[in-house]
Formats: C-alpha cells, structure tokens, sequence
C-alpha cells in the first residue's frame, strides 16, 4: 500500500480541515466573526479554554492564513481578524456544518 504521508501534508484541503478540526478552533472562528476579537473576550466566553490552548490555536489559524493579528502598539492591544481567505470559504464551512447539524451526524 502506498505511503500517504507526504501526500496528506502537501494537500491543502487536508491541512484545513486538519487545522479546523482541532478542539475549540470552530469556536475561535465563530467568536471572532462575531468580534469577539480580543484574546480577553474569547477567554471570557469560552470558559473552559486554557490561555495556552487559546494561543495556539490563534498561531495555527495564524499560520494557515485564516485569522491575522491587529496589533495597536499605542495602546498595547492586539485584535484578531479574519482574512479575506477565511471570508471566501466560510459560506462553504458553514453549509457543511448546517448539513452535520440537519442530518443529526455525531
């Protein structure tokens, strides 16, 4: 059988969804699409997310050219926005998420 291993990491539909499936990241997502931008307002909401969780899931989004960072150097405060990447397939992300939730798919 044939080693899928440098396939899966060259496949950028793979390295998404690898990203996205990861826990809290939908959430994160929602949150600052909601503005919920601050690393603050996330932690407040999700309650059960550690500050280290929280950041490295901003870094992998970061990485991946979903979420960038704002950062106000004047009031040392740094948001978080989604990149027009993100805009252009969020529709789809959540279609598949309204199929998951309409067809009860656990």
């Amino acid at each position: 059988m044939q080693d899928l291993t440098k396939w899966t990491s060259e496949c950028k539909v793979y390295n998404l969804f690898d990203v996205l499936g990861k826990k809290w990241t939908i959430f994160i997502i929602y949150l600052i699409e909601n503005w919920y931008n601050s690393f603050n307002s996330i932690l407040r909401i999700l309650t059960k997310l550690n500050p280290k969780v929280l950041s490295e899931r901003l870094t992998q989004l970061s990485d991946s050219w979903i979420v960038k960072f704002d950062i106000d150097k004047k009031n040392w405060r740094t948001t978080y926005i989604l990149t027009e990447k993100w805009k252009l397939i969020s529709l789809q992300i959540w279609k598949i998420s309204d199929i998951a939730y309409n067809e009860n798919i656990k």
